[in-house]
């Protein structure tokens, strides 16, 4: 780690990569957050982050994830979808680009199994250096959830 007053660190998720696309599962996760971690520490970055590969869905690779992660695991959140709710969502400024819509606010949103601990000890069991680990924000889920 540098001695610097500025650190280093990353921002966003990284791509998925081809091999885990091709065959995903906890190990394959857990391989490529392995390599993602080794090239940060590699390249001297001082506060290293797994990528935010924990939350890859291979149902939908173009997102990572971002929102279906917190979405199918939240309770109060109804994920499915009709037709004519797709076509309206996809009518609304900024979600275009979404192949299904991430969810629907029945009720009151609770835990459910969102384990983020878990995905979180991922990268502490292999980083090396100090590291982070990021999450969806609440300003994002507010926004593409309906």
């Amino acid at each position: 780690m540098s001695h610097s007053s500025i650190q280093t660190t990353l921002v966003g998720s990284y791509p998925s990569p081809e091999w885990m696309l091709a065959f995903p599962g906890e190990q394959q996760v857990l391989d490529a957050t392995r390599a993602v971690v080794n090239l940060q520490e590699k390249a001297g970055i001082d506060l290293v982050c797994d990528g935010e590969l924990y939350r890859f869905d291979p149902n939908h690779p173009e997102a990572n994830g971002m929102i279906e992660y917190f979405s199918h695991r939240l309770t109060g959140i109804r994920t499915d979808s009709t037709f004519e709710e797709r076509e309206a969502y996809r009518a609304q400024k900024g979600t275009a680009y979404r192949i299904r819509v991430p969810g629907f606010v029945e009720e009151t949103i609770g835990h459910g199994d969102l384990d983020l601990p878990s995905a979180c000890n991922r990268i502490g069991r292999i980083a090396t250096h100090p590291f982070k680990f990021t999450v969806t924000g609440p300003h994002m889920l507010a926004k593409l959830l309906v």
